[in-house]
C-alpha cells in the first residue's frame, strides 16, 4: 500500500513538472482506497476487464473530491500504510497524512 501512495504522489509531481516544462498549467488528482472488490471480463462484442464493489464507489468519490494536485486516501488505506511503515521501519517523513475537516466531500464541480 505504501508504494501505491508513493506512486500517486510521484504521478502528481510528474504531471506538474511535465506541464511546467511546456508552459502549461496542468494538474491531476489521485484517490486511493484499500479493501476488496470483484473483477471480471464484461461484454460480448467489446470485452473489458471491470472491477465492482463498494471499494470502487469509494475510490471514485476519493478521486473526484481530491483537491487538485493532491493524493486523497481512504481511512482504511491510511491505517494500512501507517502499519506498513511502522512494521518495515519506513521513515515517517516519506509520507504524511493531513486530515480533511470538511463535513462532506465535494467535487471540483460542486457536487
Amino acid at each position: 500500500p505504501t508504494s501505491v501512495v508513493l506512486f500517486g504522489l510521484e504521478m502528481v509531481s510528474e504531471v506538474h513538472s511535465w506541464s511546467a516544462q511546456r508552459g502549461w498549467s496542468v494538474s491531476c488528482r489521485v484517490g486511493i482506497a484499500h479493501g476488496e472488490c470483484i473483477g471480471g471480463i464484461v461484454g460480448t462484442e467489446m470485452q473489458r476487464y471491470h472491477l465492482f464493489g463498494e471499494l470502487m464507489s469509494e475510490l471514485e468519490v476519493l478521486e473526484s473530491t481530491a483537491p487538485e494536485g493532491c493524493v486523497q486516501v481512504s481511512t482504511a488505506c491510511k491505517e494500512v500504510v501507517e502499519d506498513q511503515m511502522r512494521a518495515e521501519s519506513i521513515p515517517s517523513k516519506l509520507v504524511s497524512f493531513d486530515h480533511r475537516h470538511l463535513p462532506h466531500l465535494m467535487t471540483s464541480k460542486g457536487d
